[in-house]
């Protein structure tokens, strides 16, 4: 039995179903959710990473990951936690 996608694929030609773009847009993607949230006001209200991951179309736990690895790029010394 072929398991259903969510996705439609049948527009082969779609630059925004390659996860190589994805990638390489995720900092233009989060710019563009900050820029919103600010025009909109809504800067100083919190946004759970859940949320965002899911707008910019990266994994659960990209900002989770994303800390961990500017964290350790600041504290070298501390990488054996």
């Amino acid at each position: 039995m072929e398991k259903e996608s969510h996705i439609d694929s049948s527009n082969n030609n779609d630059i925004t179903l390659s996860k190589a773009w994805c990638r390489e847009q995720t900092d233009r993607l989060i710019s563009w959710e900050l820029l919103c949230r600010y025009l909109k006001g809504d800067q100083m209200v919190p946004m759970k990473s859940l949320n965002l991951c899911d707008k910019i179309g990266v994994s659960k736990t990209y900002v989770t990951t994303l800390l961990k690895s500017v964290r350790e790029k600041l504290n070298p010394e501390n990488d054996a936690e």
